[in-house]
């Protein structure tokens, strides 16, 4: 991914930022913890805006494959949270209907989707 920070180095950056700080990062977390079918705690992590670009241009074929593992989820016609910042108060999201990217207030709810590298 050429643009600014990976997915995986925000994820770090941010849960060290909220473990200093005694907040909760709770996207962050949820990637973080995630296991699921061989992926242990620590493998994934909250894509970067980038990431979730290049994962909504290759959506058909990542739903195909997806659709091959049994019990996984497929990418859904919502907005995914990023890990990249908008502004000090706001992170990117992505429709995954459109690819239409807007900021978003942290602290907010939102669909979350947990990556490893690709």
């Amino acid at each position: 991914i050429p643009k600014g920070l990976n997915g995986k180095g925000n994820t770090r950056l941010i849960l060290e930022f909220a473990q200093q700080q005694g907040l909760k990062a709770k996207a962050v977390e949820y990637c973080v913890n995630y296991t699921y079918g061989g992926v242990k705690a620590g493998e994934a992590f909250l894509p970067s805006i980038d990431e979730l670009e290049y994962l909504y241009e290759n959506k058909r074929l990542v739903n195909g494959r997806l659709a091959m593992i049994k019990g996984a989820d497929l990418l859904l016609r919502v907005y995914y949270l990023s890990s990249s910042e908008y502004s000090n108060g706001y992170v990117w999201l992505l429709y995954f209907g459109d690819g239409d990217v807007n900021g978003y207030g942290k602290g907010n709810y939102g669909y979350v989707r947990p990556v490893l590298a690709f």
